[in-house]
C-alpha cells in the first residue's frame, strides 16, 4: 500500500512537471497529489498506531475502530450503526498487531464498498472480542452484486478474502437485492492482559 502510493505521487508529480500540461490540468493533477499524499498519511498513521504495544489489548482497539468509522462516516447521509463490544474480563487481552492492522483494513474496505457502490442507506457494523476470536460483522441495505461475478472479476472481494486468510480467518459474504452481508471470525491465541494505562 505504502510502495503504490509513493508510485503514484512520483508519477503525478512527473506529469504535473510536464511543460505540455495546461494550468486548470496541473491545477487538477495538484489537487490529485495532496489527496494522495493526505492518504498515504493515513496509512502511516494506523501501521504507527497498529505496531505500538501500548494499544496491543481489546479495549484500545474497539476504541480506535469506533473513532476510525466515526472519520469514515462524517458529514455523510448514510446511517451508521454500531455495535462493538468485548467479553467482560477481556478488555485488556491481548490482540496481536497483525490481526488489529488486517481486521482495520477489511472493515474500512467493506464500508467503502457500501458506500461507493451499494448506494446503501444504512450500514450496521458489530463486532465482538472474547478468549477466543474477533467477531466482525457489516450488513448494508444497499443494492448487493453477484458474488460469482465479483470472485472471478473483481478485485475488492479478492483483497478482503487475502487479507482475512493472512490471518487465518474465514469470510462470508451473501448479497442479493436486500444487500450484503459480510461476517468475518479471526481467532485469537490465548489471552494474555496487559495492565490498563
Amino acid at each position: 500500500d505504502i510502495g503504490s502510493g509513493l508510485t503514484r505521487i512520483t508519477m503525478l508529480s512527473r506529469e504535473m512537471k510536464s511543460s505540455t500540461e495546461t494550468e486548470s490540468e496541473k491545477e487538477r493533477l495538484a489537487g490529485s497529489i495532496a489527496k494522495a499524499s493526505s492518504e498515504l498519511i493515513g496509512q502511516l498513521g494506523e501501521i504507527v498506531w497498529s505496531v505500538n504495544p501500548e494499544n496491543d489489548n481489546a479495549e484500545r482497539f474497539v476504541a480506535y475502530v469506533r473513532d476510525q468509522l466515526g472519520r469514515q462516516f462524517e458529514e455523510l447521509s448514510v446511517a451508521l450503526r454500531t455495535d462493538l463490544g468485548i467479553e467482560p474480563g477481556m478488555e485488556q487481552r491481548d490482540i496481536p498487531p497483525d490481526v488489529k492492522r488486517q481486521v482495520l483494513m477489511i472493515l474500512k474496505e467493506m464500508v467503502s464498498n457500501a458506500l461507493k457502490h451499494a448506494q446503501a442507506r444504512t450500514v450496521a457494523v458489530t463486532m465482538r472480542i472474547n478468549a477466543r476470536e474477533v467477531a466482525l460483522n457489516v450488513a448494508d441495505d444497499g443494492r448487493g452484486f453477484d458474488t460469482t461475478a465479483t470472485r472471478t472479476h473483481g478485485n475488492g472481494l479478492v483483497n478482503l478474502l487475502k487479507r482475512s486468510e493472512a490471518i487465518s480467518g474465514t469470510l462470508k459474504v451473501e448479497s442479493d437485492a436486500n444487500g450484503t452481508r459480510y461476517a468475518l471470525r479471526v481467532p485469537l491465541p490465548p489471552p494474555t492482559f496487559m495492565r490498563a494505562t
